[in-house]
């Protein structure tokens, strides 16, 4: 999976939310949380904003109810920051 994630910036193309989901989703079926925290961090750094799909993959990830609380605190700051982003004015 890292190998073509970084295959596709060498070929110029800019990854997207989709493929961004589907990376952090490798690393979610091993359950290895923090891996998957760091990878949204990196999305997010990248300017690629996160979707309900996203949300989706980031639980499955969480085998604990500390990290359950973590990734939905994070879900409602999204949900928050994306109506400023949205808003119409």
């Amino acid at each position: 999976m890292e190998e073509l994630f970084r295959l596709l910036r060498t070929k110029g193309l800019k990854p997207d939310v989709v493929t961004w989901t589907s990376r952090i989703g490798a690393y979610s079926k091993k359950k290895l949380y923090l891996k998957c925290l760091e990878i949204f961090e990196e999305m997010i750094d990248a300017s690629c904003y996160p979707d309900g799909g996203t949300a989706k993959v980031l639980l499955a990830a969480c085998s604990n109810e500390n990290q359950i609380e973590q990734v939905t605190s994070v879900i409602r700051t999204m949900h928050k920051d994306m109506k400023t982003v949205l808003s119409v004015a």
